[in-house]
């Protein structure tokens, strides 16, 4: 099929326009690494920016110095956009080591967004934008179905980092394959990662071995995956909300031991029941990574059987039934004194 650039970038107008992605005004950061999307997002920025969208833009590029070639590459991209005359933010970091637990790819990701966070705070932009499209969506989906993760839960076109930034990701709903079209039809600039293609990564073993299978099943897959998960995203945002307004009457998040009461929740629809678990089990200990269904679905069967059986979940947080409530508590609690899971 003949690539298309004027129906390309109506569909990227419409999904802008949907979301109310882009304002007037706004100064934007663009998430920038040299790559085919990162580049056509760029080039995006510079033809519609100003006169459609009446916005100021700068590049963003992280060097997270794990290759060889990565500061050429960082310099290559520079000289780009002082030919340009596109103002542009560039450093160097080294991955965070956050926990043991954590992926390269995760402290990557968490070391980008904690500079982007500092850029918009002290340089005055408004968000951060990313390049991410349909395929990335299918990944994430994959990927977190792969470790566990409940419901169909992918990346939304509107969105806030852990870290407080405000991410906004224009081309959510196209498929790679018009990126790359677009890319070769504009003869743009390419500083491809290689590390892209090696198989030790969860993202590229997706990328490389599932997606083409499902492709050769329904090469709409991707973006139709996109469209149910728009759907998927907007019930969620409700139950949601019912169960936030549920929360503070199930749990008690009081001192270093947590209780949720099991008569108010066991009231309440089991859709409700999973997402307040979520919550608590997210707020308890800071993050959701390696809690899943199967996690949930224990914590409920503990809230229905008799008083004073209890379980282990990850991170070493205990769990015990007492009376009407189950009680929480970290191993890190446990260990500073007499514990109530233990009376």
């Amino acid at each position: 099929m003949t690539f298309k650039d004027r129906r390309f970038c109506a569909d990227a107008f419409q999904f802008i326009a949907k979301h109310e992605m882009i304002q007037p005004q706004k100064r934007y950061l663009l998430a920038v690494s040299g790559g085919i999307d990162s580049m056509v997002l760029l080039h995006f920025f510079q033809r519609f920016a100003g006169p459609r969208y009446g916005c100021e833009f700068a590049v963003a590029h992280l060097d997270h110095a794990l290759r060889p070639e990565s500061a050429e590459q960082a310099r290559t991209l520079m000289d780009y956009c002082a030919a340009q005359q596109i103002p542009v933010w560039s450093t160097r970091r080294t991955p965070t080591v956050l926990s043991t637990e954590s992926s390269l790819e995760s402290r990557a990701r968490q070391t980008r967004y904690a500079w982007f966070a500092e850029l918009l705070q002290t340089e005055s932009y408004d968000a951060v934008v990313t390049a991410h499209h349909a395929q990335d969506q299918a990944e994430t989906v994959l990927m977190k179905w792969l470790r566990g993760s409940v419901g169909l839960v992918g990346m939304r076109p509107i969105a806030q980092s852990s870290a407080g930034v405000s991410i906004l990701r224009p081309f959510l709903n196209q498929p790679r394959s018009e990126l790359e079209h677009y890319h070769a039809f504009h003869q743009l600039l390419c500083l491809e990662d290689p590390s892209n293609q090696e198989m030790g990564f969860l993202r590229n073993r997706v990328r490389h071995q599932l997606l083409p299978w499902f492709r050769d099943e329904n090469p709409r897959w991707e973006t139709e995956l996109t469209a149910h998960l728009t759907v998927s995203q907007g019930e969620q945002d409700y139950l949601d909300s019912e169960a936030e307004r549920h929360y503070m009457g199930c749990v008690s998040e009081s001192g270093p031991i947590w209780s949720l009461h099991t008569n108010a929740f066991l009231a309440l629809h089991p859709a409700l029941q999973r997402r307040i678990l979520k919550r608590l089990l997210t707020r308890f200990h800071g993050e959701w990574k390696r809690f899943s269904l199967k996690h949930i679905e224990a914590l409920i069967a503990l809230a229905v059987a008799q008083g004073g059986k209890g379980l282990e979940l990850p991170f070493k947080i205990y769990v015990k039934k007492q009376k009407r409530n189950l009680f929480f508590e970290k191993e890190s609690a446990k260990n500073g004194g007499r514990s109530l899971i233990d009376c």
